[in-house]
């Protein structure tokens, strides 16, 4: 068994569950601690939270023990030691609660997305963690999400000829909801590294702020990403793969799927739905727990590991840094990885 304790013991941590009751694409459990508590090599060891109430409310529902609850994540590494740690602080304390738990020994680190607000803070997630050789996984539940992840299996096995572009909205802002957007895309690329940006943000960013914005990503096999992420957008979560034999989108927030092949020469209309071939049901947040602890027993990479959490953010960044040098084309890797997003 696996001991696994818990950095922030708020929705994402613990309650955002009853969110999705019902919903056709989320299949529970789907916050941490619900997956961890369903997953038969995990033990829920610890919780730390600063906020009492938050932290008794989660220990009560966890069944943890009131001296296994810690207003302070350090003294909670120190004294229980746990082989998994969950992260799932606001996203400003990611990096601090990444590497203290790196270094207090965990083996397996389990943090909520988006990874971090600047990619120096990435950078040092990722380092804590080869260091003292910890596997860390960025929660982009899209990753494991069942219909996301056929949709990205027929477009590995070319259900629509090759893909040359993507079209993404979203309702929400570019880091906080558009990392789903962002990473979902990279997904649906094949995650091959993007080449360049160019971008407009919906305000001029600043501190606190996390605006919508618009732009293109190219990647370096050719496929062009459209991304529309704002907050009031009719859509709250809608992509569309395009291909030379056909056409993919998943709408309605991940929940329907419309499948269009391209007709024969004498045939009309030119693309014609075909049958989408619907997914084994289960929970992704248990399936991304257990990828994770496969990549701690074998060594393998996981699924949206720290490098893939850092690509994703690093489009986020460019986004807005495309934006402040006046809606330029934006070449990638980013040399400024100071820059701090909110």
């Amino acid at each position: 068994m696996y001991r696994m304790a818990f950095i922030g013991c708020g929705s994402m941590a613990g309650f955002i569950d009853s969110v999705f009751e019902g919903h056709p694409s989320v299949i529970l459990p789907y916050s941490h601690a619900a997956a961890a508590d369903s997953h038969p090599e995990i033990e829920l060891a610890a919780c730390a939270d600063p906020s009492f109430e938050q932290l008794k409310r989660f220990g009560e529902k966890y069944r943890i023990p009131e001296e296994r609850r810690y207003a302070d994540f350090h003294a909670m590494l120190s004294e229980v030691k746990p082989d998994l740690v969950s992260v799932a602080t606001p996203t400003e304390v990611h990096a601090d609660a990444t590497v203290a738990a790196a270094r207090a020994g965990a083996k397996g680190i389990y943090c909520e997305k988006p990874m971090a607000p600047s990619l120096a803070d990435a950078d040092r997630m990722i380092s804590a963690c080869d260091d003292h050789g910890a596997k860390l996984v960025i929660a982009h539940p899209r990753r494991w999400n069942m219909h996301t992840r056929r949709i990205a299996q027929l477009l590995r096995e070319g259900e629509i000829g090759r893909v040359t572009d993507l079209v993404g909205f979203s309702r929400g802002h570019l880091l906080g909801s558009g990392a789903h957007m962002f990473d979902t895309l990279r997904m649906f690329a094949g995650d091959a590294p993007a080449m360049w940006v160019v971008a407009t943000l919906d305000e001029e960013p600043g501190p606190g702020r996390d605006p919508g914005g618009s732009g293109m990503v190219v990647f370096q096999n050719g496929i062009k990403a459209f991304v529309a992420a704002s907050p009031g957008k009719a859509h709250l979560f809608e992509i569309e793969a395009a291909g030379t034999d056909g056409v993919i989108r998943s709408f309605n927030n991940g929940a329907s799927h419309l499948l269009r092949k391209k007709a024969p020469p004498d045939e009309w209309p030119p693309l014609q739905e075909a049958p989408f071939p619907e997914p084994e049901k289960e929970s992704g947040t248990v399936r991304a727990l257990s990828d994770l602890i496969r990549a701690v027993e074998t060594g393998e990479t996981p699924p949206s590991d720290g490098r893939g959490g850092r690509a994703t953010l690093e489009l986020v960044v460019a986004f807005h840094l495309s934006h402040l040098q006046g809606k330029v084309r934006l070449d990638l890797p980013l040399s400024d990885t100071a820059y701090r997003i909110g």
